[in-house]
């Protein structure tokens, strides 16, 4: 499984060379870090682009130096799939509604998505994880009935 930016798009380095130069208009951050950037360079690099927006479940030097911040579920508020660095896939799940304003991070993209245009019909992580398999080959014929509660180490029979 490779994971690299769509045509034009830019990787992380390339996204971190932009906003050096200060060619970034708008940038989404999911999490709370930037690889392992000290937290004066984060804020150095993120004032350069014209609007930052953080999705997040805590506070960290990314949402300080953001324009916008959307409050993420928790890992432990939220559920759906992984696949760790060997492609073993596996599920977490939910082990409490998400707190306050914090919303799950489906719900967040989806409706970013049908702002810009999107015709986002998801409503389920299960769902994603459906649309995933039936477009990557490295997830052809998974599901959350395959993977199961232990996981499943791609190309082990299903």
């Amino acid at each position: 499984m490779k994971i690299a930016p769509a045509t034009g798009g830019k990787d992380f380095e390339g996204t971190l060379e932009a906003l050096k130069r200060g060619d970034v208009k708008l940038l989404f951050v999911f999490g709370s870090c930037l690889g392992d950037l000290p937290a004066d360079e984060v804020k150095e690099l993120l004032s350069k682009a014209e609007y930052v927006v953080n999705i997040a479940p805590n506070e960290s030097p990314v949402s300080e130096a953001s324009t916008l911040v959307l409050p993420s579920a928790s890992f432990a508020e939220k559920e759906g799939t992984y696949t760790n660095f060997k492609g073993r896939v596996q599920r977490f799940f939910r082990a409490f509604p998400p707190r306050y304003a914090a919303k799950d991070d489906l719900e967040i993209l989806t409706r970013l998505a049908r702002k810009l245009g999107a015709s986002w019909e998801f409503k389920t992580a299960e769902e994603v994880f459906a649309e995933l398999a039936g477009r990557e080959p490295f997830f052809a014929g998974l599901s959350y009935q395959t993977v199961g509660y232990y996981g499943i180490q791609v190309g082990e029979k299903v």
